[in-house]
């Protein structure tokens, strides 16, 4: 009780240090959480599956490549017995959920997707109603969350109950539990998967496999013997000339469950670059090494002050160990303040920082041992950063320090020095960093796409709308403003079908995108060879491809080739000029556009309008779309927002390495000041001898501040090459990427150089004003 008093006694007397290092500690730890808590919960994406080790998705060695026809996964099932089980998704987009006796007005908006009779046998999603081997055996039967059961019947015990998804009517066989957010495959309904109508089709690639294997077998082994089957022999070969690679550099890879979470290609909207969690992780080691320095240079700041008390206490017989320990017990006492200070800041902002950045980890609920972890950090922490200063502040001769004259080695202030450097590398490495991914989101944001897509508003068609399509569109037509309007299955950005045909004995693989016969013009495509489609009726079920699509194939006429289709062949009658249908983190791929008077295909209207009052046209619309659809609810929206959507992951974590780059800044400052107050402390005698002998206030203030320039040139030297190459890795990610121009790292240089200037200059300035005789009187 006594060391404890003499603790807390000894941080009260030392204010300035100890609100100092308070403050700069509690910044730290701060950051520290919320780093911690959302790079664990992105890395932690179903690792709760008890077989997570064993669970792979299917996948080929090229862009696209985790999509597969259904004889592929049964082929495999059947010829490889170290695969125990499969399961066959089918993503869908949200649904519309409502009982028979309501209208789509009274419906509930979820997410829903088509899985095989498998799935909850090898995954670990909790049922609370059903059993998981024959929840999903039946065809026309759901599987919802107990969320979803409530929204709509306020209970759960619904089991047997029929449900309207879609306009298609299902029996609900089960109520699973709340899938976490954490899982790839997060949804609130599950409806089964009716293989037998795809089970001979190898035409269809728009299927996610995903296979078990036996424990602990090398998935490399299993890719190897996919390789190795006979039906699969013609689908690498063609793959292969399909990419223009060397034979069997394409082949299967399939991905661990686990990992999935780092992709984005073609089936993952939840993703997280594995980079940009590397650049986070790091950060948090940047923010604990800032912390532990700051802390150092605090303590060390105050050692003319405190060691001649220390040494009165080892004259009346104080040992020095005990000494230091207790230097080492009110570095632990500070640091547990200011981690439950960070928690309780943490408690009260955490939800704000979700909203503000679109993110989500950031709570302690269900990972309440963090907090442990956190306190344990906390008192290692704080024994390792006080070692230095506890040896430090006792190093000066007793028969000195009694005295109040201490001369402390100058290895201490070059340590000092060059700790303050490391945090000036890191100040300009994570401001380097934060300025480049801001340049990537301007170049994706202001690439031309290719296609005209300013003032384009779309909106999504019900099965009233569908039917009524020809109607609808002429009604919209009337409005003066709207100028012209396509259909189509898929939105640019989401393009979800793939096809797999044999043309003239060469097997393709391509995107299709089921159009009307106004996409073309709508979009303002060029035609480079070719055609467009003719308006009415004579070209449905023809095709126009984009150059790619052409220059992959290695086809010299390509207007001479027919295509299969569902049971008929169209001619390819037309070439389009390139663009990017697709996110610009991809290479564009092979396209073609099928016209198509299936209305099932007919998802979305798309709406050019003239720039005018938005609000007014897009209210128009959603009226018309009433006249009918009295039961839909419409909201019509910017083409432009999907198309940003595309890069909203990175657009939010780029804000939010900003906003952690502008903290690590903050703590950096923090420590800067409490270095130059020692700085001015250790030269109170010497300024005020220049002073007497003619120095002018700026002279002074240059005195303090050169070792400003000295610190920030070095740091300048070794952060450049260390962003530089985290940020070639992470541009790599991306097909279409900005350059690292030169000027981003000397902005950062300059920018930590007027801040650390601005930051340093005040105290320099105060030093620098002091009446000389009473600086040296007081030395």
């Amino acid at each position: 009780m006594r060391i404890i008093k003499q603790i807390l006694k000894t941080i009260t007397k030392y204010r300035l240090s100890s609100t100092l290092s308070l403050i700069s500690l509690v910044v730290g730890f701060l950051g520290i959480i919320v780093l911690t808590l959302y790079v664990s919960f992105e890395s932690s994406y179903d690792n709760f599956h008890h077989k997570r080790d064993d669970i792979y998705l299917m996948s080929f060695q090229f862009d696209g490549g985790s999509f597969v026809p259904i004889p592929m996964s049964e082929e495999i099932r059947k010829e490889i017995p170290e695969v125990v089980n499969g399961v066959i998704c089918w993503f869908s987009n949200n649904s519309l959920f409502y009982k028979p006796d309501q209208s789509r007005k009274d419906a509930v908006e979820a997410l829903a997707m088509d899985a095989s009779s498998e799935f909850f046998t090898v995954f670990d999603f909790p049922l609370l109603i059903g059993a998981a081997e024959t929840v999903l055996a039946e065809p026309n039967t759901v599987v919802i969350s107990e969320t979803l059961a409530q929204k709509i019947f306020q209970t759960i015990d619904v089991v047997g109950e029929q449900l309207v998804i879609d306009g298609d009517y299902f029996i609900i066989s089960g109520i699973m539990k709340d899938m976490p957010r954490n899982t790839f495959l997060y949804i609130d309904a599950l409806i089964a998967f009716d293989k037998s109508n795809y089970i001979d089709n190898w035409s269809e690639w728009s299927f996610t496999v995903f296979f078990q294997l036996q424990q602990g077998i090398d998935k490399k082994l299993i890719d190897k013997k996919i390789e190795e089957l006979s039906g699969f022999q013609e689908i690498l070969e063609s793959l292969n000339e399909f990419y223009e690679s060397d034979k069997g550099a394409i082949g299967v890879n399939m991905i661990p469950l686990n990992k999935l979470h780092y992709y984005s290609r073609g089936y993952n909207d939840d993703f997280i670059n594995k980079h940009v969690l590397d650049i986070l992780t790091v950060l948090i080691a940047m923010l604990l090494i800032m912390s532990a320095v700051n802390f150092i240079n605090f303590s060390t700041s105050q050692a003319p002050l405190r060691a001649k008390t220390l040494s009165i206490q080892q004259i009346v017989g104080e040992k020095k160990w005990k000494v230091r320990a207790q230097i080492m017990g009110e570095a632990i006492v500070l640091s547990l303040i200011a981690l439950g200070l960070a928690i309780a800041i943490h408690h009260l902002v955490f939800q704000k920082i979700e909203n503000l950045f679109q993110i989500r980890g950031l709570s302690f609920q269900g990972r309440e041992s963090y907090i442990g972890l956190f306190a344990v950090s906390a008192i290692l922490f704080a024994v390792i950063a006080s070692v230095y200063p506890a040896r430090y502040i006792t190093s000066a001769p007793i028969s000195q320090a009694v005295k109040g004259k201490m001369l402390f080695s100058a290895k201490g202030k070059r340590f000092r020095s060059i700790l303050i450097t490391v945090q000036f590398v890191f100040t300009i490495a994570i401001l380097a960093t934060s300025v480049i991914i801001e340049k990537q989101l301007r170049f994706w944001n202001n690439f031309d796409l290719g296609l005209d897509k300013e003032n384009v508003l779309y909106l999504p068609l019900s099965s009233a709308l569908r039917e009524s399509y020809q109607a609808f569109s002429g009604e919209i037509l009337k409005n003066p403003q709207v100028t012209d309007f396509s259909c189509t299955q898929f939105l640019p950005g989401h393009v979800a079908m793939g096809w797999g045909r044999k043309v003239d004995n060469q097997t393709i693989h391509l995107k299709s995108w089921p159009v009307d016969d106004r996409f073309i013009e709508f979009f303002d495509l060029k035609i480079t060879q070719g055609r467009s489609f003719y308006a009415g009726k004579s070209d449905i079920n023809n095709f126009i491809l984009n150059e790619k699509a052409v220059q992959q194939f290695q086809w010299q006429n390509p207007l001479e080739k027919r295509l299969p289709s569902f049971g008929v062949e169209g001619d390819i009658i037309g070439i389009v000029k390139d663009f990017h249908f697709e996110s610009l983190k991809e290479p564009i791929e092979p396209m073609l556009f099928w016209l198509t008077d299936d209305i099932d295909r007919m998802d979305y209207m798309l709406i050019k309008i003239q720039p005018g009052n938005i609000s007014l046209v897009k209210s128009n619309i959603e009226k018309t779309a009433l006249k009918f659809d009295p039961e839909g609810t419409f909201n019509v929206r910017f083409l432009d927002d999907v198309l940003e959507k595309l890069y909203g992951k990175e657009t939010r974590l780029a804000r939010f390495i900003e906003f952690v780059a502008l903290w690590t800044i903050l703590l950096a400052l923090t420590g800067l000041l409490g270095l130059v107050v020692f700085i001015s402390r250790d030269k109170v005698k010497e300024i005020g001898i220049r002073k007497v002998n003619g120095a002018s206030v700026s002279e002074v203030v240059w005195l303090l501040n050169k070792e400003v320039f000295v610190w920030l040139g070095v740091a300048f030297v070794i952060a450049t090459p260390i962003a530089y190459y985290a940020m070639s890795r992470w541009l790599e990610n991306f097909a279409y990427k900005t350059a690292l121009n030169w000027w981003i790292f000397a902005l950062s240089g300059l920018i930590s150089l007027l801040v650390a200037l601005l930051t340093v200059s005040w105290q320099s300035w105060r030093a620098a004003k002091r009446n000389p005789v009473e600086a040296l009187r007081y030395e």
